[in-house]
């Protein structure tokens, strides 16, 4: 009976941790870090404040949590969609599709990460989404080498092509998030910047 009641305490705890988790992603991505507070968390959970510190200490911890799980997330899909392409070029279709087809799906976070105003080509060195932005940079960095190699590529510095990629993506999915496309055109037309940028 007790370990029947402890899973359904842990089944409850967890649900409220999810729901506040998704709810706050909602608010930072429509009023900033600096300007969303645990009140409008809890208010857009449906919950009490209470409930909101029960599941997270605060708010830094309830920011970076979002940071981590959909970056590894973020980066686990480009992974798998580069997996299943066949050579650079095709890649860069495939990357191109995986932005878009994530970032779009998870909107309140990419709203999250264009109002933090980091440049993806520079990206952050440190602190939240450092690893990710390194992930991903080094993984183009990659696909340049493999292209120019195959000589379907541009000769150049792969790192600073791959800089260039990241930036252009930034720039297109924002502007592409502005008009309201869909997914679909968004990736076609990533795809075409990453192929005038690059290929020969």
């Amino acid at each position: 009976m007790a370990s029947a009641t402890r899973r359904l305490e842990d089944a409850r705890a967890r649900m409220y941790h999810d729901l506040v988790f998704e709810s706050a992603e909602k608010v930072f991505g429509e009023r900033g870090f600096e300007h969303a507070t645990m009140m409008d968390v809890a208010r857009e959970a449906g919950v009490s404040l209470k409930t909101v510190y029960t599941s997270f200490a605060g708010k830094r911890e309830l920011y970076e949590e979002i940071h981590e799980i959909r970056s590894q997330a973020f980066v686990t899909q480009i992974r798998q969609a580069l997996k299943e392409a066949a050579g650079p070029v095709e890649q860069l279709g495939a990357l191109a599709g995986a932005y878009a087809s994530f970032l779009l799906a998870h909107e309140a976070w990419l709203r999250i990460t264009l109002s933090e105003r980091v440049a993806w080509g520079l990206g952050p060195t440190t602190g939240l989404g450092a690893d990710a932005w390194r992930t991903s940079l080094g993984r183009i960095v990659e696909i340049i080498e493999a292209g120019m190699a195959q000589g379907v590529f541009h000769p150049g510095d792969a790192e600073t092509l791959a800089a260039s990629c990241l930036a252009l993506m930034q720039v297109q999915i924002a502007r592409a998030v502005e008009r309201g496309l869909d997914r679909e055109k968004i990736a076609a037309e990533l795809e075409t910047q990453l192929r005038r940028l690059l290929c020969r």
